[in-house]
């Protein structure tokens, strides 16, 4: 009819004014017969539809979560592996700042030592100084007295000699006059 589709609706109602009531309830039933069996099948495709779509999503979904899983895990281990490499490096830093320190400790021990030694060894070197200051200082003082002594024995023999010399010489002149 003028071209355009119909619908079993359109029959029934362009057909209403023609036909017995008996017809209409027939045409009327049949038309929503159509109508449900076309609904059905459109509700069973669409339903069709979901159920490939709910399946595609939960197909994802499962793929998403393994990922999920798999970048937690990585991620887990890259910070454990950092922790650890932090750790190990800390632990490395601790260590060799003790054993600078140890170094320093024997070092600072070390010159410790050396300044008590170095106090004890001036010590003794003053000490061996005054021993040799001393001992020269006596024999300074003996070389003295025996020097002045020999001084003392050279002018007494020197005085005799000349004692003698001039009681020589008075002897002689005695003798000459």
């Amino acid at each position: 009819m003028d071209g355009q589709t119909q619908t079993p609706r359109t029959v029934l109602c362009h057909k209403s004014a023609e036909t017995s009531s008996d017809d209409v309830e027939r045409l009327s039933a049949f038309a929503f017969e159509m109508d449900m069996g076309r609904l059905r099948r459109k509700f069973e495709e669409l339903q069709k539809q979901l159920w490939a779509e709910r399946q595609r999503f939960q197909d994802e979904y499962a793929t998403m979560s393994t990922k999920n899983a798999q970048l937690a895990t990585q991620l887990e281990e890259s910070q454990n592996a950092r922790v650890a490499f932090h750790m190990g490096h800390a632990n490395k830093v601790a260590k060799m700042r003790e054993k600078h320190e140890k170094e320093i400790q024997a070092f600072m021990t070390a010159e410790q030592e050396q300044k008590k030694k170095a106090e004890q060894l001036e010590k003794a070197l003053a000490v061996r100084e005054k021993m040799v200051t001393q001992m020269l200082a006596g024999e300074m003082e003996k070389m003295r007295r025996e020097s002045h002594l020999e001084l003392e024995e050279l002018h007494a023999a020197f005085v005799l000699e000349r004692r003698c010399h001039r009681e020589f010489l008075l002897e002689m002149g005695e003798q000459w006059a």
